[in-house]
């Protein structure tokens, strides 16, 4: 009889892993595979986490006194929080307090300008720039806002891992506005006018202006040719002059809100030449006096395409000097309105 040796008992930890490999023996072989790819496929993932990462869900709170007036249809300042607060969600904690103030507004061109002013600590810093898009401006002030509060960490965690960065083919850049080096803005401008009040009937002109803005500030600087008008209060039917006038005049309008920057309250005067010529009398002459007045009314100017804009007004004015016209042996036959009314609808075209 041959005796066969006795079976060694397998421990309980072998008998398990046994047990476990038995298993899983068909993903450790797809597991190897993937093990080849990790370090690409580690990559992947970090980028995607940047690209995919909710809004503020696992970020800190963000220690920041914002203050945000934007036009309607951008990003609220609730939106723009949780943009800060994405970019500085790799930190468990931001232990610096900070305040920001952000004003967005349409400029004459449609673009979005942002004014930017944060204040850390005693530090305190601006910024101005602008964009096409208000989601773009919004990105980039988010951005700004929390490179003041953490620039290193956010540096690190908006960096794309090298190799990644998508390539592009060569292509011409496209066509863009350059910013001025000065917030000067030059345009001439054709413009018909209506006018009530400065002759002894309703009548239409023409003229030319320059306009200068800087910023909310616009100066504009005019010239108009008026219609001659009839005054028929002759000493007999058909007698009574012929009254003509001629202006240059000057304004300042000023932008209320950057909302509305295309709006202008505006004031200002304007000086000219009037000249009388009797008709239907004996013995007619013609004679000149000064016209100067003082206006103050409402614009807009809308962009139309590009360079060219449209240009409206309205102004009531006050005449301070007051010619009037004589027919000697009859008497006055014009003085003009003690307040009178102007319109005037007119294409600029910029020149910076």
């Amino acid at each position: 009889m041959k005796l066969a040796p006795f079976p060694r008992p397998t421990p309980k930890r072998k008998i398990v892993a046994k047990r476990v490999v038995g298993n899983v023996s068909d993903s450790l072989q797809t597991i190897a595979s993937s093990l080849k790819r990790r370090s690409r496929l580690a990559s992947v993932a970090v980028l995607c986490s940047l690209l995919q990462r909710p809004a503020a869900a696992a970020g800190p709170s963000v220690p920041l006194e914002l203050t945000w007036l934007a036009p309607q249809g951008c990003p609220d300042r609730e939106a723009a929080l949780a943009q800060v607060g994405a970019l500085l969600a790799h930190r468990a904690a931001v232990d610096q307090q900070a305040e920001a103030r952000v004003e967005i507004s349409r400029d004459r061109d449609g673009e979005f300008v942002v004014s930017l002013q944060t204040r850390l600590g005693q530090l305190v810093t601006g910024r101005r720039f602008e964009g096409a898009r208000c989601e773009d401006v919004v990105r980039a002030t988010t951005l700004i806002i929390a490179m003041a509060l953490d620039p290193v960490g956010v540096a690190e965690a908006t960096a794309v891992p090298p190799g990644l960065a998508p390539k592009r083919e060569p292509s011409m850049p496209a066509p863009r506005r350059l910013a001025s080096a000065t917030p000067f803005a030059l345009a001439v401008s054709a413009r018909a006018s209506g006018d009530a009040g400065s002759l002894p009937l309703p009548s239409l002109g023409a003229g030319v202006a320059l306009e200068l803005t800087y910023a909310r500030w616009l100066l504009d600087l005019s010239g108009t040719l008026w219609m001659p008008r009839i005054a028929s209060q002759g000493p007999a039917v058909g007698a009574g002059g012929e009254i003509s006038l001629r202006t240059v005049g000057a304004r300042v309008c000023w932008a209320p809100t950057p909302a509305v920057a295309n709006w202008y309250a505006c004031v200002g005067s304007e000086v000219g030449i009037t000249e009388g010529r009797g008709l239907g009398i004996r013995h007619p002459i013609q004679s000149h006096d000064t016209w100067v007045a003082a206006l103050a009314g409402v614009a807009l100017r809308q962009r139309l395409w590009r360079q060219v804009h449209v240009w409206t007004n309205v102004d009531a004015g006050v005449p301070l000097r007051i010619p009037s016209y004589f027919i000697e042996g009859y008497g006055e036959v014009n003085r003009p309105w003690p307040v009178i009314a102007r319109g005037t609808l007119g294409i600029d075209i910029s020149f910076l």
